[in-house]
């Protein structure tokens, strides 16, 4: 699976409520990767997408982890 592809399915995974650290390490990464990978692009699309934050933040959930 490339780079891009993990980001999607991380961002998807997270969104649905699992646990950061279970999608890191299922994808074979680190234990804080999807947790810091979905925190970064969370920010650039807050900073970027024009869109209301509100919904960009409700869009990508909350994981089973916080």
């Amino acid at each position: 699976m490339n780079t891009d592809n993990m980001q999607l399915t991380a961002i998807r995974r997270y969104a649905a409520g699992e646990d950061a650290t279970a999608i890191s390490r299922d994808l074979g990464m680190n234990d804080t990767w999807a947790r810091v990978t979905v925190g970064r692009i969370r920010r650039a699309d807050l900073a970027e997408s024009g869109e209301d934050p509100a919904a960009v933040r409700a869009a990508y959930g909350k994981g089973g982890g916080a």
